[in-house]
């Protein structure tokens, strides 16, 4: 009896083992407004998918005509390297529109029949929601109401949400229910601190700093273990997000109150080298994983993404077992024809 046990063990173990992984995901957010990188510029091989975002629409569910989004000129391109494009839909601030449509079956039925019919028209491989920001129970059934029709309108096609990295918007989430119909979570671990904070701390930490009051909450690492530990979401259903920017504050010391508004409240990473050569100097803190631009001459520090952070992010999510990667935006990142944090990420995160 103890023989055929441990036969059965051994057997389980060598299909554990044998058991594939999903396929792992390089995804960049490409915002419609940009006009570099156009289509043609982007660099397909960097990702397995793209996001165009943002689609819109009015209460009523009617989308807003935009000559940027849909695009069959994007989707062509990708498609022909390989690349998924999905449909992203929302955005910053798109809560008060989301919730007017879920209101009433009409509204909703009239939305995600648009969506449909603008993706299949162009050739999207299916969508992204990003509803921010999701606050009590009306988002949290709107939510789940939102993804089970388009996940019904989207039976064989990728259905993915932008997701909170803490509970301060997560509890509004229906994970139960969401997680039915949702293929990954595109987790926001970053602006875990910006001009809205009472204390100024890094844009987007790997591990939180040990002097920061918010440090159990203030973290690629805490805010992906609320997914997986506390909201049992699979790790390999989640992509962790990495910064094209970063964020500044008018303090000489990390975790001090700013003396007011930053000069540079939002630095995006392709103009970063025109700050080192104009004086700023990087500073390196293994504690948290990312680097600061400081200047002795200015009473600020702007905690940012380099090619040597997001490095460090790619290895750690590859050692952890999420499904992948994703980028907020690549117009912020797109230098010289390519995109640097893209490139040095997913080599550490692909083993390539």
């Amino acid at each position: 009896m103890r023989r055929g046990g441990l036969l059965l063990a051994a057997i389980l173990s060598v299909g554990a083992q044998e058991a594939p992984r999903r396929a792992p995901i390089v995804l960049g957010y490409y915002p419609s407004w940009v006009a570099h990188p156009n289509a043609k510029e982007i660099r397909y091989e960097r990702f397995t998918h793209l996001a165009h975002a943002f689609l819109q629409s009015d209460s009523a569910g009617n989308l807003r005509e935009d000559r940027a989004i849909p695009s069959r000129d994007l989707t062509e391109r990708a498609h022909a390297r390989g690349v998924k494009v999905l449909l992203s839909l929302g955005g910053a601030q798109s809560a008060r529109v989301f919730r007017e449509i879920v209101r009433n079956k009409e509204s909703l039925d009239r939305y995600v029949a648009a969506v449909a019919k603008a993706s299949g028209a162009h050739g999207y491989d299916g969508v992204d929601i990003d509803w921010e920001p999701t606050e009590g129970d009306e988002d949290r059934k709107g939510l789940a109401a939102l993804v089970r029709a388009l996940r019904a309108a989207f039976p064989a096609g990728i259905v993915s949400m932008a997701a909170p990295a803490s509970d301060w918007y997560g509890r509004a989430w229906d994970v139960e229910d969401l997680r039915k119909h949702v293929d990954f979570l595109n987790v926001m671990t970053y602006d875990f601190h910006g001009p809205w904070s009472p204390h100024a701390g890094h844009n987007a930490p790997l591990r939180a700093a040990p002097d920061d009051e918010d440090a159990a909450v203030a973290s690629v690492e805490s805010g992906m273990a609320y997914w997986v530990e506390r909201r049992k979401w699979p790790a390999d259903r989640l992509n962790v997000g990495i910064p094209c920017y970063g964020r500044g504050f008018a303090v000489k010391e990390w975790h001090r109150k700013p003396a007011g508004k930053a000069a540079h409240e939002t630095v995006a990473h392709h103009d970063v080298p025109d700050l080192l050569e104009g004086g700023w100097r990087r500073a390196w803190d293994p504690k948290v994983g990312v680097p600061t631009l400081l200047r002795a001459s200015t009473e600020e520090l702007i905690s940012y993404e380099d090619t040597e952070s997001a490095a460090l992010k790619g290895a750690w999510a590859r050692e952890k077992g999420y499904r992948g990667l994703f980028f907020w935006h690549i117009e912020q990142d797109w230098r010289d024809g390519d995109h640097e944090l893209v490139r040095a990420a997913s080599k550490t995160f692909l083993g390539r």
